[in-house]
């Protein structure tokens, strides 16, 4: 028997928002979506995040070798949902149930209940937009003399900060340990008048050292700036079409969509 024929895969481009890069990929096939399905089903942050890492991996044709890891966070998202698009639909939809207290016994007017009915939320990738605080800025001063330079979460660093979390039966991280790692992964460098001072795994102690001796204004900006990094928006504004309640809705990352 001879080979089994090969079908045609259409080719698509994509600037990511932050980095600037433009990105050739081609949309996932049945293999890739095997992968995604699999890490929904395990309800495992970081086996979604690393489903995402892999599809897009094995769906980049150019740049070849590409560097996935050291993408920002925006980034990786903002890639996924457009290879998403390409490769399922254009349109997201995400379903919940409607929580809006309404009277349904007209006999008690004063009983509330939840409405409970399903609300459909529908849009398009096309339609998402990545917020950017003005003035935003990577460098923040410290003091007259010493600040730091901050970098976007990375893949590579959220990765590894839940995996931490999920993986080691002798680690539970607090959310304010787990922003803590955030805050550590995301520091590029250090500076004084004299010196810029780079950051790495090799200097981790030295760096809970500068943290630590942060008073709560000075670590303020840092939480500051992870708090103001640009984002894919998914603000939404939806009708309950049993009741007519408006709701206001904020997810907080993509998986929402999977």
């Amino acid at each position: 028997m001879g080979s089994l024929p090969k079908l045609d895969v259409p080719t698509y481009s994509v600037m990511l928002p932050i980095t600037k890069q433009t990105v050739t990929y081609r949309p996932y096939l049945t293999k890739e979506e095997k992968i995604l399905l699999m890490a929904v089903e395990s309800k495992s942050p970081k086996s979604i995040m690393d489903s995402m890492r892999q599809i897009a991996i094995n769906c980049i044709i150019t740049p070849e070798k590409f560097d996935v890891d050291s993408l920002p966070m925006v980034d990786l998202e903002y890639l996924f949902l457009h290879l998403r698009a390409k490769s399922k639909s254009e349109v997201l939809e995400a379903q919940f149930t409607c929580k809006n207290e309404i009277n349904k016994d007209t006999e008690n007017p004063d009983v509330l209940e939840a409405c409970n009915a399903p609300v459909t939320l529908k849009t398009r990738v096309d339609e998402l937009t990545v917020t950017n605080v003005k003035d935003f800025s990577d460098i923040i001063a410290l003091t007259e003399k010493v600040g730091v330079k901050m970098r976007l979460p990375r893949y590579k660093d959220a990765s590894e900060i839940i995996g931490k979390d999920e993986t080691s039966p002798d680690v539970n991280l607090s959310p304010t340990e787990m922003a803590f790692e955030l805050i550590m992964s995301s520091i590029d460098s250090i500076y004084d008048e004299n010196e810029i001072y780079k950051i790495d795994k090799s200097n981790r102690k030295d760096l809970e050292e500068f943290l630590g001796s942060l008073n709560h204004e000075q670590f303020q900006k840092i939480q500051t700036f992870l708090e103001n990094v640009p984002k894919i928006d998914y603000r939404f504004q939806v009708k309950c079409k049993s009741c007519g309640f408006e709701h206001n809705l904020n997810y907080k990352d993509i998986s929402s969509f999977f």
